[in-house]
């Protein structure tokens, strides 16, 4: 069984704030490119009952949002097993306007309510073994 996706976001442009329920419906994010396009803030919102941080990004202007989620857990008898759910928030520029001038940044947050900067959710190895 996958887990439930425990995030709202909530996008803001214009003085306007809209709440787009993060993977409510298939193709999500592609029915609503043209409010994530515009957004100058983002906010992850915690869904009813969720016991995570709210957390909030500005990205520069020209910069392309990025938002996903990676799950993570242990292959045990041949069958995955998912163990928790990391959050990525950010956004991708091009830094010097050459092909390989692309930067990323990204943040993490983690089911226990760490917060993480980096290209890849460092922490997530150590949170598996620990459970």
């Amino acid at each position: 069984m996958p887990l439930p996706i425990e995030y709202d976001i909530l996008v803001e442009a214009n003085g306007q704030s809209t709440r787009i329920g993060w993977g409510d419906c298939p193709q999500w994010a592609t029915r609503h490119r043209v409010e994530l396009d515009a957004a100058d803030y983002i906010s992850l919102l915690p869904k009813d009952g969720a016991d995570l941080p709210v957390v909030v990004l500005a990205k520069p202007e020209d910069a392309k949002w990025i938002v996903f989620s990676r799950v993570f857990g242990k292959i045990g008898a041949g069958v995955a097993q998912p163990q928790f759910r990391c959050y990525a928030l950010g956004y991708q520029w091009n830094h010097d306007a050459r092909p390989k001038g692309m930067r990323t940044h990204l943040v993490w947050i983690y089911p226990n309510g760490t917060v993480e900067v980096g290209a890849e959710p460092s922490l997530a190895r150590f949170l598996l073994r620990q459970r």
